[in-house]
């Protein structure tokens, strides 16, 4: 399972990776992948333009990674993540059984914007983001929690009920200094 996420961090954390999947598309996530509740997300401090773009994943020490990210203030940032497989059903069914609760400070993200599913690279991907713009200086919590309705099949492995992959979780730390 750890291979299957360190691929899947080295794709959703290269920049070239996610720029290319934002340029594709952008539309709003299914109601059913993500809950709807009020939030309040720390607001940006300074103006973005001219920023440098940050990606931080809501999940680390399940790929192996320290669990605290640190970044220079003024930077922008992007709270991402995804799912890749070998084919384009595979993450079609994983859209529609995978249940996602991504949080950002203890505030849940709902409004985070989806990319289509689209191939690179011989396998298929579809990444969420949302921009948390620039940040204060401090420490930020960032939360994932996965769990799927039906048992899928990325190509690698499987998920869900009855599977050794029931559910995924991971709480990570973002340091702006």
């Amino acid at each position: 399972m750890k291979r299957i996420y360190l691929v899947f961090a080295l794709a959703l954390l290269s920049c070239s990776v996610m720029d290319q999947a934002l340029k594709k598309t952008s539309s709003t996530p299914e109601p059913s992948l993500l809950e709807s509740t009020k939030q309040i997300l720390p607001s940006p401090t300074v103006d973005e333009s001219g920023a440098n773009i940050v990606y931080v994943a809501p999940f680390c020490t399940i790929l192996g990674e320290e669990d605290t990210q640190t970044e220079e203030y003024g930077n922008a940032f992007e709270l991402s993540w995804g799912w890749k497989a070998q084919t384009e059903q595979q993450v079609f069914d994983y859209i529609e059984a995978a249940i996602t609760k991504v949080t950002f400070n203890e505030e849940e993200i709902t409004d985070a914007e989806q990319t289509d599913v689209y191939e690179e690279g011989g396998t298929y991907h579809v990444f969420w983001w949302k921009s948390m713009g620039v940040l204060e200086r401090g420490k930020y919590k960032m939360t994932f929690f996965e769990k799927y309705e039906t048992e899928i099949f990325d190509g690698w492995d499987y998920f869900g009920p009855g599977t050794d992959n029931v559910s995924t979780e991971d709480t990570c730390y973002l340091i702006v200094e």
